[in-house]
């Protein structure tokens, strides 16, 4: 028999690895922190778990896969690597199986429209298995001894993401801009809606549609960018922030440094000296409390209750980045500058309410000229670099 699985159905696979009395058996490229802690929590503990993964190496380094994920996987199944292993299958007592699009990601399991189908013909299943199995010989075994410790990790991700930025960075300027965004610059309505905005009028005068496509970050870049703060939100839900730990946090901080550059490397120890109550708690209240923006920033900033060491406003905008990137833009001395020489008259402080009216700015800017949430640090930074 085979059915039909839609997408979000990461609540029919819990249910589906929660039936297993003797084996599960999963083939995924990609995977996140999150779905896997969620899915060994529901496996019995007595069931093993034997994980057959493709990714490749880089895409740990870039984030694209959670280091985190791949050594609690070792922790709790017999786990193996076979870099060209490109499907989805998951394997429940060699008796069901689902085949599907969608990777161990939340937004595979979610947001993507993604397709499966469960087969619960034991005669398919044993086929696939067997399939499967002469991957799972060719494979390489992960053990705890073949993995970096955490700290070694997070030196090798921060050298890799510096030489990506380097790399990409030479990529960009040879490809000059995006297709998508070339293309809505050569609409006639496009420069007639920009005269329409008196204080837009000085970006026709000055020719500043070329300067910031030549700005443009890479597609890569954008599309990295927008995974990793994806990988971050989960960490700062509603839900875990009050059992974040201090590794979380700090994982969170230098995901920040290495793909924006939004918090300085010595900063980052500062906030680390803070008691992970007390990050908790203004965590809390920065991202998830009820009183408006300003209220929540001032108050972070200047009442002692609130107060983290270490913590300005430019890392308040990064970790309200994290939670909302289409409203929040990050706001930095570079940044500020960039926007300053784009749009020439309006200036920018240290304050909350520079900040707001900022965002305010910022997002006119991009509703605009149609410009990624995750490109237009990128840009004003470019451009305060001219």
């Amino acid at each position: 028999m085979l059915r039909i699985i839609g997408p979000s159905w990461s609540n029919e696979l819990a249910k589906f690895l929660k039936k297993a009395s003797k084996e599960i058996f999963i083939v995924v490229p990609y995977f996140s922190r999150n779905v896997v802690e969620t899915i060994v929590s529901v496996i019995r503990p007595k069931v093993k778990i034997r994980a057959l993964l493709g990714f490749e190496y880089r895409d740990v380094l870039s984030g694209g896969s959670d280091f985190t994920a791949l050594v609690n996987l070792v922790q709790n199944a017999e786990v193996r690597h076979l870099r060209r292993v490109h499907a989805k299958v998951y394997i429940r007592d060699s008796e069901v199986a689902i085949v599907s699009s969608s990777n161990l990601t939340n937004s595979g399991l979610e947001s993507n429209l993604e397709i499966g189908v469960r087969i619960d013909n034991e005669d398919l299943v044993t086929e696939l298995s067997r399939l499967l199995h002469s991957y799972w010989e060719g494979a390489k075994p992960i053990t705890k001894e073949s993995l970096p410790s955490v700290r070694e990790f997070k030196k090798l991700r921060l050298q890799y993401m510096e030489e990506q930025a380097k790399r990409e960075y030479r990529q960009k300027r040879e490809e000059g801009y995006l297709s998508d965004f070339r293309h809505m610059c050569e609409q006639a309505p496009f420069a007639r809606n920009i005269i329409q905005e008196n204080e837009m009028h000085s970006f026709i005068v000055d020719n500043k549609i070329s300067t910031i496509r030549k700005c443009m970050p890479s597609k890569r870049e954008i599309e990295a960018r927008n995974e990793l703060l994806r990988d971050l939100a989960d960490v700062l839900t509603l839900g875990h922030i009050n059992v974040i730990t201090i590794d979380e946090f700090e994982d969170v901080l230098w995901g920040l440094q290495s793909r924006f550059g939004a918090i300085h490397r010595r900063n980052i120890d500062i906030i680390l000296l803070n008691p992970i109550d007390r990050i908790r708690r203004s965590l809390m209240y920065l991202l998830w409390g009820d009183d408006d923006d300003l209220s929540r920033l001032t108050d972070i900033l200047n009442e002692k209750a609130w107060q983290l060491k270490g913590v300005g406003l430019g890392v308040l905008s990064a970790l309200l980045m994290v939670k909302n990137p289409e409203r929040y833009p990050l706001y930095n001395m570079k940044v500020r500058r960039g926007l300053e020489k784009l749009v020439p008259g309006h200036s920018f402080g240290n304050k909350p309410r520079d900040y707001l009216l900022f965002s305010e700015k910022i997002n006119k800017l991009r509703e605009l000229y149609s410009i990624p949430a995750t490109a237009i640090d990128w840009i004003l930074w470019e451009i305060s670099n001219k």
